[in-house]
């Protein structure tokens, strides 16, 4: 079997092996061979879509959820100019779990 440029057409469009031999009227071990000759096997891969999906690292990980990382962070921002607050008052600048506070500290 030779490759017509409608079965070409076919496999571009994304059309699988199976369904260009149900069209044809054959067996697509038959298509597949005929592809596998010419070597266009695969179909087009379609464009990536730009991905929406934000990317996170370990630091931003680590901003949300680590309570020692957010007390360590916290002392090196909050206190470098010398300012006092309380327990609570740190707690709150730097967003740390009150149940977990004791423990990470």
């Amino acid at each position: 079997m030779k490759i017509t440029k409608e079965m070409q057409e076919w496999r571009a469009a994304g059309m699988s092996l199976q369904k260009i031999a149900d069209r044809l009227g054959c067996g697509k071990t038959s298509v597949q061979r005929a592809f596998a000759r010419s070597g266009r096997v695969s179909a087009p891969k379609p464009p990536a879509a730009p991905s929406s999906v934000k990317v996170r690292n370990l630091t931003d990980f680590r901003r949300e959820h680590d309570q020692a990382w957010k007390i360590r962070d916290g002392l090196k921002r909050l206190f470098a100019g010398g300012v006092y607050m309380t327990d609570a008052e740190f707690r709150d600048a730097v967003s740390a779990n009150p149940s977990r506070w004791r423990h990470a500290g």
